[in-house]
């Protein structure tokens, strides 16, 4: 058997009972609904707290980061590759000792 809840019009004061699952989704997907008198209202989304939202920012920096540091990385491999190709460049041209 269906749950139902009861749910208060913020702008009549209206009294009306939805679906538990209905109700659910409207916060879920923040819907707009309709008291029997009209009014539409929705739920809003959870305020995250001051630490989640530390946390949250936190997280999108580190993320940030790691994605520089592989470019970073990937660049000096190539900068690596291609001193080795100058220090054997180097060494082909290099002027030659002569034997006495």
């Amino acid at each position: 058997m269906d749950e139902f809840c009861d749910i208060v019009c913020c702008s009549c004061g209206v009294h009306f009972k939805v679906e538990e699952l209905v109700r659910d989704r409207w916060k879920k997907f923040l819907q707009q609904f309709f008291c029997p008198n009209g009014h539409g209202q929705r739920y809003l989304a959870p305020k995250l707290s001051v630490e989640q939202e530390k946390i949250d920012k936190l997280t999108a920096e580190n993320e940030e980061l790691k994605k520089q540091l592989e470019v970073a990385l990937k660049n000096a491999e190539q900068e690596k590759v291609r001193a080795n190709g100058l220090v054997t460049e180097l060494e082909v041209w290099a002027p030659r000792k002569e034997a006495s």
